[in-house]
């Protein structure tokens, strides 16, 4: 599923950033799996890229902390062999990822592996739009030494005249949720994440607006399990 395209338009070839969460297929390139997780140690996993598209393309790697300037993470603890990969149409190629620091601590480590595309885009025609390059980015998660999950805890927090509602991981693992509501007295109010995972030991702010119903809960997924809980007023 596409969480989110955000296309900065800062000239006439722009660049859209597309965060993937399962199985996608974004501009003709195809990246499987989207999501890599590393036990405590030393490893190394792989991630197959398929040009489904008609023209050859470029795509370069890198990887971020995440979140970044997170403490006790670089960027260099994981690797991607080859860093930059050139594709013809129809063709695939099996990316090395590998994790060169093993997780010594009580947190999951997490990072951003991102793929930008290089090649430029196709010629448009005068005042038939804009050339997009595509930049693609999967979650990395290096397990603690030991997990131990906890129940998310929801809140409420009003700063002037904007309600936010806060979801806090407790846990030293992430979390991952779907389908966010409110629900009330009134029907349930569907809310956008902006991201699907809340990262160990942090918390997640999704605004509200200026208006909160009265006698809300919050109801999300969290894997296949539906769940709802009260909210708590910071």
């Amino acid at each position: 599923m596409l969480l989110g395209v955000h296309r900065l338009l800062h000239s006439a070839a722009g660049l859209a950033l597309v965060l993937l969460n399962a199985s996608a297929i974004a501009g003709g390139l195809t990246i499987l799996p989207t999501r890599i997780d590393f036990g405590g140690n030393r490893g190394v996993q792989s991630v197959l890229l398929t040009n489904t598209s008609a023209q050859t393309i470029t795509v370069e790697t890198q990887v971020q902390v995440w979140p970044e300037g997170a403490q006790g993470q670089l960027d260099n603890d994981v690797v991607v062999t080859p860093a930059v990969v050139t594709l013809p149409p129809n063709q695939r190629m099996r990316l090395r990822i590998g994790l060169l620091r093993p997780s010594k601590g009580e947190t999951e480590r997490a990072y951003r592996l991102y793929f930008t595309e290089l090649t430029s885009p196709a010629p448009l025609q005068q005042g038939m739009g804009i050339g997009v390059r595509l930049r693609i980015g999967i979650p990395v998660f290096v397990a603690p030494e030991e997990s131990t999950p906890q129940a998310l805890k929801w809140f409420v927090h009003k700063e002037a005249d904007s309600w936010q509602l806060i979801a806090q991981n407790d846990g030293n693992i992430h979390v991952r949720a779907a389908k966010l509501a409110l629900v009330g007295t009134s029907g349930p109010i569907r809310l956008e994440l902006p991201s699907n995972y809340i990262l160990a030991r942090s918390a997640l702010t999704i605004p509200l607006g200026d208006k909160l119903p009265p006698d809300s809960r919050v109801r999300w997924l969290e894997g296949d399990d539906e769940r709802e809980s009260a909210l708590a007023l910071q």
